[in-house]
């Protein structure tokens, strides 16, 4: 088996022995042969086998088929060999994915008690190494079974271990012998000691964490890098059997809605997007937007995936109407999935997550969780229609054409206390939702990627930094580097107030251009004053009280710059100030920030603003998509000067004209996604 991803008008595409293969993958805990044959025949080529005996976090197996692990070096073939077959009964030329789950297993558990439960306390498991020996002996193992049985069907392995199989940290532990071991280590110093729990919970600076807190910053780096490396491990252990499989994880949760992002492992997207080994990632699509009343959002950065040439797959997997009936799918819909009431939803709601991943350039795959999403004819069809339309869509030279570029700083993240990180909740997860509102798409990167040489300035004139509180050296050279360069930037909270440790409110003028300092007022919600950056018509009330984030911090300008003022104490909370050379330097001092403000800032720095509405819509050079909550008229003005707008799910047809805005018609949750033709 050869596969490889090749860049192919634009966009990553999967090639498998010399053929480029349709794009939209299916996956399922559960797979149902009818299913698996009806998107078969739907022209669907590539799918997921899933041996597993772990039980998922509802308590019932992730396979129905059984455990095939059963020892070291000793496996059921047969439990594989049920799954395999059936798939091949029902999609006979199809290729497939493998799933592999190298969770600690009981039996590995019992042999070595020293070690933890990897699906539950992943960076206790991973500093067993006997735990990884034998886990890469499981690679080779069942990579060699498949050779033998399946040749040529396996083009991809997805290596997986931690919670929901996503590398995740499920429950955070305080002491662990291996762990303390393994972080003397780490850290080179053999007097180290695993931060307490009410260490980790105070920091230096309130929620910051400075010099004294280095056992805690180190702490929460190392769990991040060892569980990093065991995947990077794993990862090298299937190039190593055979470089021509693709190698996949579910990971780069950087947006992820949790206050613990830092001790849930979500934080090494900068090593995994420099990983060679690693081709393509998954995310589920972002829990908090699922509603209909949303937006729809991924978990992950997709634009820093697609700048690494990194093919991002975005998890479609929310119950249908056609599962309401499902108890486990009711499980789901109580607290991570949303409710359809009819099929008509279910459809544009696929449609909203499919452009979300268009215009990001990213694919897709429809995962059946635990069988019968998809148990329905009208429903396959209309989800094959989103395939074909991606077809289309990639079958032109296409890019990116967002203007916003949104930087992420994992190093900063560290600098935050790790249990309860409200600038990542408030500034990151919460202001999603903002973004998606504020009639332009942006582009998610992590803040190095502004360091690569093939990273494009000329693209991007308005750049959101939400969360740099201690940027490295040369990320505080970028900032001055972008500030000579004339480019609008809007910074969040706390911008460069820690260097080496230290906390100085001079620090975030230097970086900023902007005087700040601490408040030693409670900070409550702001007021943004009916201005130029508010185009809401009347003052609005935003933020709140980031849930006791300390420092607070204000605005020191005079006050010809300040455009939003405290609620109560007044000081200042939103600054824009104009530089000589060009551009401006903006600051606000909480999120999430609304779409109020975010667009004229966005229209400010020259940022074209497709639609005026706060409703949600995607974009790139070959696509507008827009989602309207409400049924009614909605203007869209395009960028092109000629050509024409297709709807690719109906023969909705717009001839655009220079200057002239297009009339969109919408019922009550609708999407309409066209396709750009050059006239």
């Amino acid at each position: 088996m050869q596969a490889r991803l090749v860049k192919d008008h634009g966009s990553l595409k999967i090639e498998i022995n010399g053929k480029i293969m349709p794009f939209v993958s299916f996956r399922s805990f559960w797979p149902q042969p009818g299913i698996t044959k009806d998107f078969y025949e739907g022209g669907i080529q590539l799918m997921s086998v899933y041996p597993s005996g772990i039980l998922c976090t509802l308590d019932v197996p992730y396979s129905q088929f059984g455990e095939f692990w059963l020892g070291e070096g000793k496996y059921d073939w047969d439990v594989v060999r049920a799954q395999v077959n059936q798939f091949l009964e029902n999609a006979p030329n199809a290729y497939f994915s493998l799933i592999l789950q190298l969770d600690t297993r009981d039996w590995f558990l019992k042999e070595h008690p020293e070690c933890e439960n990897s699906f539950r306390h992943l960076p206790e498991a991973c500093c067993c190494k006997a735990w990884r020996e034998i886990a890469k002996q499981c690679i080779r193992d069942i990579l060699a079974f498949l050779d033998k049985e399946y040749p040529e069907k396996f083009y991809a392995v997805y290596v997986c271990a931690g919670s929901t199989c996503e590398w995740i940290n499920r429950e955070p532990m305080g002491y662990q012998v291996l762990k303390e071991a393994a972080f003397k280590e780490y850290t080179g110093d053999p007097t180290r000691k695993l931060p307490t729990d009410e260490e980790k919970l105070k920091g230096q600076y309130g929620t910051l964490l400075g010099a004294e807190d280095q056992n805690s910053i180190d702490y929460l780096n190392f769990i991040n890098d060892i569980a990093y490396e065991t995947l990077a491990e794993f990862a090298h252990e299937v190039k190593l059997y055979n470089p021509g499989l693709l190698v996949g994880c579910f990971s780069g949760y950087s947006l992820v809605f949790n206050t613990q992002i830092a001790e849930k492992t979500h934080m090494f997207t900068r090593k995994l997007l420099a990983n060679p080994d690693i081709e393509i990632v998954f995310s589920p699509a972002s829990y908090r937007y699922r509603g209909l009343e949303s937006v729809s959002q991924s978990q992950a950065p997709m634009a820093a995936f697609h700048l690494h040439d990194k093919l991002y797959y975005h998890e479609i997997d929310n119950t249908t109407y056609v599962s309401n009936s499902n108890p486990y799918a009711q499980v789901l819909q109580s607290y991570a999935h949303r409710r359809h009431a009819s099929l008509r939803e279910s459809i544009q709601y696929a449609r909203r997550e499919a452009a979300c991943v268009f215009g990001a350039l990213g694919t897709y795959w429809w995962f059946d969780m635990f069988g019968g999403w998809y148990d329905d004819r009208e429903l396959q069809n209309e989800l094959l229609k989103i395939g074909a339309a991606q077809e289309r869509l990639y079958s032109k030279p296409i890019a990116s054409n967002a203007q916003v570029a949104v930087c992420y700083d994992e190093h900063s993240t560290s600098r935050v206390i790790g249990t309860k990180n409200h600038l990542h909740h408030h500034c990151v997860d919460e202001q999603a939702e903002k973004l998606g509102r504020m009639g332009c798409m942006a582009d998610h990167f992590m803040a190095e990627d502004l360091l690569l040489d093939k990273f494009n300035f000329d693209q991007y004139k308005l750049y959101i930094f939400p969360d740099m509180v201690s940027p490295q050296k040369e990320m505080r050279d970028l900032i001055a580097r972008l500030r000579k360069m004339g480019k609008n930037i809007l910074f969040l909270y706390a911008p460069g107030i820690l260097r080496d440790g230290e906390m100085n409110p001079a620090f975030m003028e230097e970086l900023t251009g902007i005087r700040l300092g601490i408040d030693e007022k409670k900070q409550g919600h702001a007021v943004a004053h009916d201005g130029p950056y508010n185009d809401d018509g009347m003052e609005r009330v935003f933020g709140g009280a980031m849930d006791g984030m300390k420092p607070y911090i204000c605005g020191l300008e005079d006050e010809k710059y300040a455009f939003a003022h405290g609620l109560v104490n007044k000081t200042q909370r939103m600054i824009v100030k104009e530089r000589e050379n060009g551009g401006f330097d903006a600051w606000i001092a909480q999120g999430p920030v609304p779409e109020f403000v975010l667009r004229p800032l966005a229209r400010k720095a020259g940022v074209h603003i497709w639609n005026e509405d706060s409703i949600p819509l995607f974009h790139n050079s070959r696509m507008i998509s827009i989602y309207a909550h409400k049924a009614g008229r909605y203007e869209l003005k395009v960028p092109w000067t000629r050509g024409k707008l297709e709807d690719m799910y109906t023969d909705e047809t717009h001839i655009i004209q220079a200057d002239e805005p297009i009339i969109l018609d919408f019922e009550i949750d609708e999407c309409k996604c066209f396709i750009y033709e050059e006239g």
